[in-house]
């Protein structure tokens, strides 16, 4: 999979390795839940990921924020006990 970049509000040092409270929806996809971003850069582009880590069953899921509009939705939570930021789509 050939990963996208885009220009964003957000810069690497604003995100990267912060937690994020986040609910991501499709017609046939829904997931919610507490990850972690990982950040990716070109120049002045950014790729945005949200990584929830399963380290009992060995495994993480990534999700991929492929368009600039999901990754500029990203906000400070009101609660940082819960997470640094929430997305809710």
């Amino acid at each position: 999979m050939e990963r996208k970049y885009y220009k964003s509000k957000w810069k690497r040092e604003d995100l990267d390795e912060k937690t994020v409270q986040f609910t991501l929806t499709a017609p046939t996809f829904w997931v919610e839940g507490v990850g972690v971003f990982r950040i990716h850069v070109d120049g002045e582009l950014i790729s945005v990921d949200i990584v929830v880590s399963h380290p009992r069953e060995g495994y993480d899921n990534i999700y991929h924020l492929f368009l600039a509009e999901l990754a500029d939705r990203v906000e400070p939570h009101p609660d940082r006990s819960v997470a640094d930021f929430r997305l809710l789509q």
